[in-house]
């Protein structure tokens, strides 16, 4: 037979072609929503809003291919044709978008071409190479300067050498080195290798909730960066293990000078208050694990200063959870690698001093902790809690002493059983979530179990959306769950709820699994089933009272997640999923769904209310009333894009409700009083044997003021304070025989210089040679030298640092009175296999890392998370993430 006419052949890979092509199609307006739709190749790896009205939007596949659209989403064009055109571009893939807070976006590629656009993305052009870049950080106002990371040549046997990352150092030895770009990516230049993590000191500044008057005190160019001593650099970098052999450095002039802060620092952790640092004390403890010290920062890495923890950091994964008002909620894992619980432990307002707050917090085994903030509202906190701890206990002691063989699984494993809780005082009391009564579809909720309850799906897993809120949509939560004794994983026996008063009563909006999202200030709610394919989008804006569908698709669409810019104040919402009629090509699509024409008119104040939040019949939520304005649910109008909630704060007096357990003292059970922790050694709860400095005594009672709690009055069950006396003048007994002797030395150095010094009578006081360089002598440069002995032996007591060249950071005693500071703790590297030690936020987590083995120096680009909430802007409700761990 003869060969196909070489015409079919060219029509037939043209219509391949075309089949395989990104696609838009727009839809006419359903009552007043209008729906475009996009297909690509691959998944949604990445999305990122841009600029500061986010009318940008560009995201990245699983293909490692980019798209980008400079109208909220409603078109996209394929911008990997685009970046392939470039000059001496011969690898456009991508496989990172990084943003900063100005027109600023980078494309971090696959190998060693990157990509930056400096207006928006409206032109992109070629860095420089750098070939198996790590991380980039841009400065958040320089857009010149650019910081990024890039593994030395070693460790890639078989890449190519480059010019701009090859040196004697990298040839010989694999280690990850810091890199520094003073003109937008068209050069780099090594400044630091043995690099654990990095930022931009301002960075800290940007998200401290003070920043407009503090960003002064920070230099636009310091460095914050952990690092491999210089001593141990000569060999190998281990990647993802604890070290006692790495620094906390800090530079203001890219590392021409350098200041050690924390010795030992191993990983820090941004969050609106604290700079977290995760300190490592010793290699390995007389238990065989490694000793680690968290230390906190308040001024900018000024001064650090050890928490008090009631238990010793060993080498087991501990997440910070939350840190955005003025507290530090932290999880630790006490268990195994694999424990489904921990504990969670509350700080006071300074991150200080640690009590226990919540017991057996369910947590999965990457560290991922079933403990929300309900943003947008202070105090409010929901969780879920292990309750057969004592059964799941017993069964592991069983099995390890079991002669089953390696490999083989026991049938009778203890699975958890989970119920959820709810605190409206900022983790001082815990109480099950109301049930709803009556389903989505009228039909009465029946629920036979005295401890019957509403039981909600958190981070810890992944099938299910986790409880969400978000800081714009005041008194709004949704989740997915079940009515019942305990939280079920069965998707057939969820449904999804909502509350629209910050969780004191709920309702079932619909059976099934759905995830969801908040835009127009919670004016718009909109979610899509997550557990079947679909066709349609639920819409409501009454606030869940009643609900409309829209058609997305006219093919079923398999959902993944339904997202809006970072701030929830849109109308306009992306929806990204699998065309399921197409599975076998994978073959994506993203749909923009506009409501900007659903209603006629923006709001009046004649369609808002007052709300006030509420516990039972009590309006007192952390020491005060607070009042909210939001849209009545009925009213048919759009707020302002600026809409204010907060309306006004009153004062009440205290109640025991006010106060949570201080340090050393613990609740044994709900509601009960503060008694003595006895995991607490008395050691740690000793007085002083010396008056503070400030002349007042503090003596614990037990309780101590919830930070934040602004009650006036009434019942007080704070700390007992006592003056004391320090001497005369304000000076001890000791402080006033230092002075004798010191003025004794003077008179006494002073007749010795009389009696020895040849010089003439009139330069008894060693002036004739002032500023010549020669050594002053004589009695005033013997003042001086004594003057100076005595600031450099007594200033760590009041700045935190000694007198060695690199801030000596003194360890915590019971004579150390010098001022409390506090920083923040985060570890964020994410890595394949053996991640770097993590100090993680609200939705990042880290793993129990093993100790000196060797390590994987391969990279896993991170999966978006299922309904990860959009970070606002407003950082005193903000979950700085969200949930830190390490």
């Amino acid at each position: 037979m003869g060969g196909l006419n070489p015409f079919l052949c060219h029509m037939g890979k043209l219509l391949l072609l075309l089949l395989l092509a990104p696609a838009i199609t727009s839809g006419q307006p359903q009552n007043g929503v209008t729906v475009s739709q996009f297909t690509y190749n691959g998944e949604v790896e990445d999305i990122q809003w841009l600029g500061p009205d986010k009318k940008q939007v560009v995201f990245i596949t699983t293909n490692q291919e980019v798209y980008f659209s400079n109208d909220e989403g409603t078109t996209f064009r394929d911008l990997s044709s685009e970046l392939c055109r470039l000059p001496k571009v011969k690898d456009c893939k991508v496989t990172k978008i990084v943003t900063s807070g100005n027109n600023w976006v980078f494309l971090q590629g696959s190998g060693e071409n990157h990509f930056i656009s400096e207006n928006r993305g409206s032109t992109w052009k070629k860095t420089a190479p750098l070939p198996y870049s790590k991380d980039i950080v841009p400065h958040p106002d320089a857009g010149n300067l650019v910081l990024a990371t890039a593994l030395s040549p070693k460790c890639e046997r078989n890449r190519p050498r480059s010019s701009s990352s090859s040196s004697e150092l990298g040839e010989k030895y694999c280690f990850k080195a810091l890199y520094l770009s003073e003109d937008s990516g068209n050069s780099w230049r090594m400044i630091q290798s043995h690099v654990i993590s990095f930022d931009w000191l301002i960075n800290a500044g940007k998200k401290n909730k003070d920043f407009r008057s503090s960003s002064a005190e920070i230099n636009p160019k310091s460095l914050i960066v952990s690092a491999i001593q210089p001593a141990h650099r000569q060999r190998d970098q281990r990647f993802g293990y604890w070290t006692p052999w790495a620094d906390l450095l800090i530079s203001n002039d890219f590392f021409k000078t350098e200041k050690v802060v924390v010795p030992g620092g191993n990983r820090f952790l941004f969050t609106p208050k604290f700079i977290f640092v995760a300190q490592v004390r010793s290699a390995l403890s007389h238990a065989g694990s490694t000793e680690i010290n968290l230390m906190m920062s308040i001024d900018f890495g000024e001064s650090f200063y050890s928490g008090k923890l009631p238990f010793t950091l060993a080498q087991k994964s501990y997440t910070v959870l939350d840190t955005s008002e003025d507290t530090v909620f932290m999880h630790v894992n006490h268990g195994s690698e694999n424990s489904p619980y921990g504990h969670v432990y509350i700080s006071d307002g300074l991150g200080a001093r640690f009590s226990l707050s919540f017991r057996d917090n369910h947590r999965n085994k990457d560290g991922k902790c079933d403990f929300e903030k309900v943003l947008g509202l202070e105090g409010v906190y929901i969780a879920n809690y292990v309750e057969n701890v004592d059964n799941i206990e017993a069964f592991e002691s069983t099995k390890s002493g079991s002669s089953l063989k390696p490999g083989k699984r026991s049938h009778n494993r203890v699975e958890p059983s989970i119920r959820t809780v709810i605190s409206f005082d900022k983790g001082g009391e815990w109480s099950a979530l109301r049930p709803p009564t009556v389903g989505s579809n009228g039909a009465p909720i029946q629920c036979s179990s005295s401890d019957c309850a509403l039981h909600l799906h958190g981070q810890s897993e992944e099938l299910f959306g986790p409880v969400y809120s978000a800081t714009t949509s005041v008194g709004l939560i949704m989740g997915v769950g079940n009515v019942g004794a305990r939280l079920l994983n069965d998707r057939d026996a969820v449904n999804t709820y909502l509350s629209r008063d910050g969780g004191q009563t709920w309702s079932e909006v619909r059976k099934g699994s759905h995830i969801y999202e908040f835009g127009d200030h919670g004016g718009l709610i909109v979610m899509a089933d997550d557990a079947h394919d679909t066709t349609q989008l639920l819409y409501s804006w009454t606030q869940g009272k009643n609900w409309n569908t829209v058609e997305v698709s006219k093919t079923p669409i398999q959902v993944e997640n339904v997202i809006i810019e970072p701030t929830s104040k849109s109308t306009r919402f992306l929806v990204y999923g699998r065309d399921a009629s197409k599975m076998g090509t994978n073959r994506g699509i993203i749909v923009s769904v506009d409501f900007s024409s659903l209603h006629e008119r923006v709001c009046s104040d004649a369609d808002y209310e007052i709300w006030r939040p509420r516990l039972s019949d009590n309006s007192c939520l952390l020491g005060h009333i607070v009042e909210y304005t939001r849209r009545k649910q009925d009213s048919a109008c759009f707020n302002p894009k600026e809409h204010e909630t907060k309306l006004a704060i009153t004062n009440c007096e205290c109640t025991e409700q006010d106060y949570e357990c201080d340090f050393g003292y613990m609740r044994k059970y709900n509601h009960g009083p503060c008694e003595r922790d006895p995991s607490v050694p008395d050691s740690d709860l000793k007085l002083p044997t010396q008056c503070p400095p400030t002349g007042i005594l503090t003596i614990s009672n037990g309780y101590r003021l919830v930070a934040g709690d602004t009650c006036e009055g009434g019942a007080q069950l704070g700390p007992t304070t006592y003056p004391c006396h320090r001497g005369f003048l304000g000076v001890s007994h000791h402080g006033w025989l230092v002075l004798l002797l010191v003025l004794a030395l003077i008179v006494g150095m002073g007749c010795v210089t009389a009696k020895t010094d040849n010089r003439s009578e009139f330069d008894r006081f060693a002036t004739k040679h002032f500023g010549d360089g020669t050594p002053a002598r004589g009695i005033i440069g013997n003042i001086k030298l004594i003057v100076n002995s005595i600031k450099d032996a007594f200033s760590w007591r009041k700045s935190g640092h000694g007198p060695a060249e690199y801030g000596y950071v003194p360890e915590e005693d019971d004579e150390y009175w010098g001022e409390d500071n506090g920083d923040e703790y985060d570890f964020d590297e994410e890595e394949d296999e053996h991640d770097e030690p993590e100090l993680i936020s609200a939705t990042t987590v880290a793993e129990p890392l093993p100790y000196n083995t060797s390590g994987s120096s391969k990279f896993a680009a991170a999966s978006i998370p299922k309904l990860d909430a959009p970070p606002s802007q407003d950082y005193e409700n903000d979950l700085f993430g969200d949930g830190d761990e390490v």
